[in-house]
């Protein structure tokens, strides 16, 4: 059967090399199913950036909310619990989408709950080629936050709904320059029904991916195990470090 695997698909880099070989000599297509990026928007932002403002080099990224039930699976650390693994590796996949590259090195800290043994906040930094930097929060114990920016010479732009939109709810892109705030409106769509529609679409050969989705799997991975080794040997950690 080929897969469409809830995000984080693993809980480490060397498990997602497994699961992608098993994948490749089996002819199976997985996809790791963070359906935000289906979502229109990223793409209009992608284009605002491109064409209209120049220089845009920081990405800041949060996504958060309040969980205090620690009888939940997100507080399993033995079910892969996390929160970079349940939050903020949406912030990492939303910079590398934007900058339309992978970083070279990464540096983090995270507060590791003493109860559960699991990470229930952080904050990272990502460093891409050419200067493009990626600032990163997540956490339980934040007011909801879902949200990521990108900072140019002549302009901010603004999600304040980045990754999970409530049904029949428009986006807003807000475009701050100094001139003021414009509002761009992007209508409600059903980002998991797009993703399951491209997914069906591409293994019935009606259509080609809009991304590898095998290639994309293997270096969010790679990103968030580099997350980890920094935090727990507390030093920046470059990517080229991991096989």
């Amino acid at each position: 059967k080929h897969i469409i695997c809830e995000k984080s698909v693993t809980t480490s880099f060397e498990l997602a090399q497994s699961l992608l070989d098993s994948c490749k000599k089996n002819k199976i297509k997985i996809l790791e199913a963070f359906s935000f990026r289906f979502h229109p928007q990223h793409k209009k932002i992608n284009d605002l950036v491109k064409k209209d403002f120049s220089g845009f080099n920081t990405f800041e990224g949060k996504f958060g909310f309040l969980s205090e039930n620690k009888d939940g699976f997100r507080f399993k650390k033995n079910l892969g619990g996390s929160g970079l693994n349940d939050m903020g590796c949406y912030v990492v996949c939303a910079s590398r989408i934007i900058f339309n590259q992978e970083p070279e090195r990464v540096a983090a800290h995270f507060t590791i709950d003493p109860d559960t043994g699991i990470d229930i906040e952080g904050n990272f930094v990502l460093f891409f080629p050419d200067g493009k930097t990626a600032f990163g929060s997540y956490g339980y114990n934040n007011l909801y936050q879902s949200t990521y920016s990108v900072w140019g010479k002549t302009s901010l732009v603004e999600l304040t709904r980045a990754y999970a939109i409530k049904p029949n709810i428009d986006s807003t892109i807000l475009v701050h320059t100094d001139n003021g705030k414009d509002e761009i409106k992007i209508p409600w769509v059903d980002q998991t029904q797009i993703m399951i529609d491209e997914f069906s679409q591409v293994i019935n050969s009606e259509k080609s991916p809009t991304f590898d989705y095998e290639k994309d799997l293997l270096y969010q991975s790679k990103v968030l195990e580099a997350l980890r080794l920094s935090n727990n040997e507390n030093r920046i950690v470059h990517l080229d470090e991991l096989n």
